[in-house]
């Protein structure tokens, strides 16, 4: 009993019954005197959290001068290792292995509290029973088996009361804000990369704050509620009245000078840090619910993303491969018209109005002087051209491929093989069993009657005469024009099937023909296509608008981007001063290069797109290109706090995944390996990592600009913390 008799010290209320009193007094409600007595209100909650993990978190990093004085490499490993150990803190933070202290004050402490006070209420009734109570049951009484059945019957998966359910409710909502101020504390490097994104000339304007906080709201997907909030808004000197103010929407305020994109003064990002997290730690303004939310958004939209990426990159594809059979074809029409004019029964049939109906029409038989005959290389030819039309079925080659025989029994692969052979070159030549050319059959004559409908011949009866030979012997460049039209006109007849015309020549060709009248990406488009905030897309929209030149008709009004419907360019003199701007010590002849990246129509000007395009592409090459020399093994293990020889390992892993003839040479000579054979390897390595995890931080690295990492970069999207301990023993 000497524990229970300290229980009453630890400040809980008591309702202590005068030792006179022979019953105990009774209560009406004693849920709400525990209740009452305690208080379990948010000043109750705060002090039982550890007050130095948000200090710590606020606490700058003094490394700035040492850093100045430092060389380039100690720089460079200080540089990354900051990062690396706040992308570390940020993914534990995500997976819920921090803040220990607010899961204990949202789920132990309100539960616990009310148990002990219940205990002590428990002990004052028996000790005021005195000797009334039951000596069996004072001696079976056993505080701790009070406590334990308290705590479970007042456990919130337990709770069935509106009042205990209030409370607890209250301590999620508490823990959630609590988690939020950390967390977004912990994003330091996001809001800083966020920040960067609108620095010129070293700083960001005051003017373009308000961009800024909208932009770290869009990259964490925070549904407004960082941009909105009203101590924030108060703290930067922003408007209050209208939170979802009309700056931020693109074309509804007045075209900026370019003075004030470059005048001087503005804030750099440790006086914005300052006040930007002072707001955080001070206020309830993002909870952790947001945040984890946004955070599964981002993931999603980062393997959209790659599937788009990927989809375009089949497309772009598809599109080279369909190109080159366009020449191929191109080229071979032009080889068959040539022997098409100089066989002299096709002439014949040209300018001396002979046909080709198939029949075996012999010397003395009735109209054998109008009929040439019915096989000979003349319907070689015509077989070939008609294939080259768009008659794929008649290439029996191409069906022998998509539809190989099996080999029967006591059959060897060779004489399969050579069978095959045989048939291909049989049926390429179209020659019988005597070596003989192929005859004017009905599935030619079929193929010939569709060609007489298409360009609406007097009789469709399968017979070649000059009407319609002249119109399908055009020179080489009418050939696609023809196709197009033969492929158009077969796919609205209704035995288009029958015919069996190539589908994939009808897509493709309608794609491409699609693709001639293409328009420019949308703003939302180029926003997830290159990984960019609508907030900031807005802000290099009106950047872009200031170095437009006014219209020499109309020079007193000012000229705007009415993009994408009708988008405006900047010539390149104007691109050259705007680059000056950004890139003060670029040379001459790194802009001619840049220029001509940048251009992709070769038009001498650069619109919209292609100028949001350069400044991502130049963000990579500056934040996510290798510096000119390589860290090598033991730079790395001190940037990443782990030992030489882990990083030997999973570099020994890393260089298994190339081919047996090609190796890598890091650090001096560094090859990549491709996103496929990272995502294999960091599985093997990390299993707990799912796709949506590993394409957000691929995309962190390379920003969506490259398939391939070198072993450098493959460490940034390893999560070393999370390798297997049987790895770490061996090595």
């Amino acid at each position: 009993m000497a524990v229970v008799a300290r229980l009453p010290t630890l400040g809980l209320e008591q309702q202590l019954a005068p030792a006179t009193h022979k019953k105990p007094i009774a209560t009406n409600d004693e849920v709400a005197s525990i209740l009452k007595g305690l208080q379990l209100d948010r000043k109750f909650f705060l002090s039982r959290l550890d007050e130095n993990q948000t200090k710590d978190l606020m606490l700058k990093e003094n490394t700035e001068a040492e850093e100045e004085q430092a060389s380039p490499a100690r720089r460079r490993m200080s540089r990354m290792q900051t990062k690396v150990m706040k992308k570390t803190t940020c993914r534990a933070a995500n997976k819920k292995t921090t803040d220990f202290d607010i899961y204990l004050g949202e789920s132990l402490m309100p539960v616990l509290a009310q148990a002990l006070d219940s205990l002590c209420r428990q002990v004052n009734r028996m000790q005021g029973q005195g000797d009334l109570l039951d000596p069996k049951v004072r001696a079976r009484f056993n505080p701790l088996t009070w406590l334990a059945q308290q705590l479970l019957r007042r456990h919130p998966k337990c709770s069935k009361t509106p009042r205990r359910q209030a409370i607890y409710a209250n301590f999620r909502n508490w823990a959630d804000l609590e988690r939020g101020k950390r967390e977004m504390l912990r994003r330091r490097d996001v809001v800083q990369d966020v920040f960067e994104g609108f620095v010129l000339r070293g700083v960001v304007q005051r003017v373009d704050l308000e961009p800024v906080i909208a932009a770290i709201d869009d990259t964490l997907h925070l549904d407004g509620v960082l941009k909105d909030n009203k101590a924030m808004r108060s703290a930067f000197h922003l408007s209050t009245d209208e939170p979802d103010s009309p700056c931020m929407r693109r074309g509804s305020v007045a075209r900026r000078g370019r003075e004030d994109f470059f005048s001087k003064g503005g804030w750099d990002f440790v006086q914005f840090w300052k006040l930007f997290a002072q707001v955080l730690a001070t206020n309830d303004v993002v909870p952790a619910s947001v945040i984890q939310r946004g955070l599964q958004l981002q993931q999603q939209q980062a393997l959209l993303r790659s599937e788009a990426e990927a989809a375009r990159k089949k497309e772009a594809e598809d599109r080279r491969q369909y190109e080159a059979e366009q020449r191929r074809q191109c080229q071979e029409y032009a080889e068959l018209y040539s022997e098409l004019q100089e066989n002299s029964h096709i002439q014949s049939i040209l300018t001396e109005s002979k046909v080709l109906t198939g029949d075996d029409v012999r010397p003395g038989d009735p109209g054998y002087e109008f009929e040439v005959p019915p096989n000979g290389p003349h319907v070689t030819l015509l077989w070939k051209l008609l294939i080259l039309l768009g008659f794929d079925k008649l290439d029996k080659t191409k069906q022998d491929q998509k539809k190989p025989s099996s080999p029967g029994p006591g059959v060897e692969l060779p004489e399969i093989a050579a069978k095959l052979t045989s048939d291909a070159d049989n049926s390429l030549e179209r020659t019988d069993s005597n070596g003989r050319p192929r005859w004017w059959d009905d599935e030619l004559a079929s193929a010939w009657t569709a060609l007489q409908e298409i360009f609406h011949a007097e009789i469709c009866d399968g017979v070649v005469e000059v009407g319609v030979l002249e119109k399908v012997l055009v020179p080489s460049t009418g050939y696609h024009m023809l196709r197009s039209k033969v492929l158009e006109e077969m796919e609205d007849r209704q035995d288009v099937d029958d015919l069996d015309v190539s589908k994939m020549s009808r897509q493709v060709s309608a794609a491409t023909n699609t693709g001639l009248s293409r328009q420019k990406p949308s703003i939302e488009t180029l926003c997830q296509r290159l990984g960019v905030t609508m907030s900031r897309m807005d802000w290099l929209h009106r950047l872009f608008e200031s170095f437009l030149q006014p219209d020499e008709n109309d020079p007193d009004k000012a000229p705007e981007c009415h993009y994408p419907e009708a988008p405006a360019a900047i010539k390149k003199v104007q691109m050259r001063a705007l680059m000056k701007e950004l890139l003060p010590n670029m040379e001459e002849v790194e802009f001619e290069m840049r220029f001509r990246r940048i251009d992709t129509d070769l038009s001498g000007m650069v619109e919209f797109d292609e100028f949001v395009t350069w400044v991502r592409e130049d963000e990579v090459r500056v934040a996510g290109a290798a510096p000119l020399q390589k860290m090598s093994f033991e730079e790395l293990a001190v940037v990443y706090s782990e030992s030489v020889e882990l990083i030997t390992y999973l570099y020994d892993q890393f260089q298994d995944r190339f081919p047996p003839d090609e190796r890598d040479n890091y650090p001096q000579n560094p090859k990549s390996l491709g996103k496929a054979d990272v995502r294999a390897l960091v599985a093997s390595l990390t299993p707990d990592m799912t796709d949506a995890e590993f394409e957000t931080e691929f995309q962190m690295t390379t920003f969506s600009q490259k398939d391939k990492l070198e072993f450098d970069e493959f460490l940034e999207v390893l999560p070393l913390h999370e390798l297997p301990d049987e790895i770490r023993e061996e090595h």
